[in-house]
């Protein structure tokens, strides 16, 4: 089962998490205190959130997140298949809104 962990108020987990919602993946969402602890820091030197941990799986980056649970538990029509031309364009388009809105 795929573990999300944020803090208590509205972050970027919103997106894995509203992701895992819409595909029916199961999930579980730990929230951890501000400054993170060290058990966290242990787990994710970089110390932010969100962190998603699947089995073997441990990443951070809610984009990248979102990516790895569409492939990983889809099909889903959110991603095109790996053969359709439309997958450039839906990866173009999340790594440029990341890139570009992400920080306002």
């Amino acid at each position: 089962m795929i573990t999300i962990y944020n803090f208590g108020g509205p972050t970027r987990a919103v997106r894995p998490i509203w992701l895992c919602e819409e595909m029916g993946v199961p999930y579980d969402v730990k929230t951890i205190s501000y400054p993170v602890p060290s058990d966290y820091r242990d787990r994710y030197p970089i110390g932010s959130v969100p962190y998603l941990e699947d089995g073997g799986v441990a990443m951070g980056e809610s984009v990248a997140m979102l990516l790895y649970i569409a492939e990983k538990y889809g099909p889903t029509p959110l991603l095109p298949a790996k053969d359709d031309p439309a997958l450039a364009r839906v990866l173009s388009l999340s790594v440029f809104s990341e890139a570009t809105f992400g920080g306002w």
